[in-house]
């Protein structure tokens, strides 16, 4: 048995350290931050705060909390907060239940949950 322990200790215990739940390439605005300006992230964007400015991502995820006030230019976007102004998703948009966007929306493919809000126009890409 002596053997088996000295293995464990030094053997990283994973199961208590998860993945990081960001990597490289990502941007994630917490709740009550204020981000203003034009911003590109490469890989994606968890939004829980507010974003003044255009972006430019790849996927984007706007939680109930978050806002986007500017022009988006994104590959897929999961929208449950609100976002203001043109919306460019050139492949999956999915729309929540309780979120409000408005202005020009552009998709390839769309999703939209019953209780979404959308104030603009919807065109196909």
């Amino acid at each position: 048995g002596q053997l088996q322990n000295t293995s464990m200790a030094t053997t990283p215990n994973t199961q208590n350290h998860p993945p990081p739940f960001f990597y490289a390439g990502d941007l994630v605005v917490g709740e009550g931050v204020v981000l203003n300006g034009t911003l590109e992230v490469p890989n994606k964007a968890m939004v829980s705060g507010a974003i003044n400015g255009d972006l430019k991502v790849h996927s984007l995820a706007v939680g109930i909390t978050g806002k986007i006030e500017g022009k988006v230019v994104c590959q897929i976007a999961d929208i449950a907060g609100h976002v203001k102004d043109d919306l460019r998703v050139n492949e999956l948009l999915i729309i929540r239940a309780g979120s409000i966007i408005s202005g020009n929306i552009y998709y390839q493919e769309i999703e939209i949950e019953k209780g979404a809000k959308i104030a603009g126009q919807l065109s196909m890409l």
